[in-house]
């Protein structure tokens, strides 16, 4: 008699025994290979998840994923912990003694027999739809990890086109700066330039007056040396003034021309200038926002020069 009671917690067990064979060997690759910080996020996030529904339907594999911030490959092996644990929470209780069995175990052996042959039918049954129900969570497990992936293959298609663009961004400011810098180069060379010629008319300022006072001492000698030079010396005057009229004329003129070129040379290098400090600021603000895109040294060596 206890060897007939028995017998169907035995079939009840080797029927039972695959999942559980199964459930240690999934148990064992996950620990080998995802850590156990990144477990423990997976497995909060699918807990809060299942409570947040009513603990009615399973979390998705990309839900799970992005509330955790995990990748798609340990997202989707934790998943099948998490299912396989709550699985094995909802399995049917263990079969008692029906009430019957006991009743009639002593009316006959055949009887007996035949409704432990029965149990065990049962739990074999039990067990067949168990492990078909985990088959049809499995596939519908594949189909979320497959939707999963392609969400995030969109996300980082549009992460990469996002990179791209701030890129190409990137360069043409680079370049407007590049233009700006050698506008302001020509600029101060014009400056240079300006500044050269208006020392050349200064130096050849000084040269007329010289040469003017050699005028005016040759005149002077000769008047003193005899008085028929007079006549000559008024031409000499009327010469001396009429040249350095002429000069002065010639000097005033280059002087106001060289002070108005001056004038918009200084103006145009300061509109250059502030252009350039604009545009610099701008490029330091991108840079700042996406410090993993910016070219690092890129910017760094464009400087206005001081005038």
């Amino acid at each position: 008699m206890l060897l007939l009671l028995i017998l169907p917690i035995q079939i009840n067990d080797s029927a039972q025994e695959p999942t559980s064979l199964r459930y240690i060997y999934l148990t064992g690759s996950l620990a080998m290979d995802t850590s156990p910080a990144i477990r423990d996020r997976i497995i909060a996030a699918a807990d809060a998840l299942y409570e947040k529904s009513g603990r009615r339907n399973f979390p998705t594999v990309d839900a799970v994923r992005k509330l955790a911030k995990v990748n798609i490959n340990d997202a989707s092996n934790c998943m099948r912990e998490w299912r396989r644990m709550h699985a094995v929470q909802n399995e049917a209780p263990q079969l008692q003694v029906p009430e019957a069995l006991q009743l009639t175990c002593t009316s006959a052996f055949q009887v007996l027999w035949n409704e432990a042959v029965n149990l065990s039918s049962e739990t074999l049954r039990m067990a067949q739809a168990g492990w078909e129900a985990e088959r049809a969570e499995a596939e519908a497990l594949g189909e979320q990890i497959a939707t999963a992936c392609a969400a995030q293959e969109d996300e980082l298609l549009a992460a990469k086109s996002a990179i791209k663009t701030q890129a190409e961004e990137i360069m043409r400011l680079n370049e407007l700066l590049t233009a700006s810098q050698h506008r302001a180069d020509a600029a101060e060379r014009s400056v240079v330039e300006l500044r050269t010629a208006e020392t050349h008319l200064q130096a050849t300022s000084l040269e007329t007056a010289r040469r003017a006072a050699d005028l005016r001492q040759a005149l002077d000698q000769a008047h003193a040396a005899h008085a028929s030079i007079a006549i000559a010396q008024t031409e000499l005057l009327r010469r001396q003034a009429e040249e350095i009229a002429t000069l002065r004329s010639e000097l005033e003129s280059v002087r106001q021309k060289a002070e108005v070129a001056a004038a918009n040379a200084h103006a145009a290098l300061i509109t250059v200038v502030e252009e350039a400090a604009s545009l610099k600021g701008k490029l330091d603000g991108i840079s700042r926002a996406h410090p993993d895109v910016a070219p690092q040294g890129q910017l760094g060596n464009q400087h206005s020069r001081p005038l």
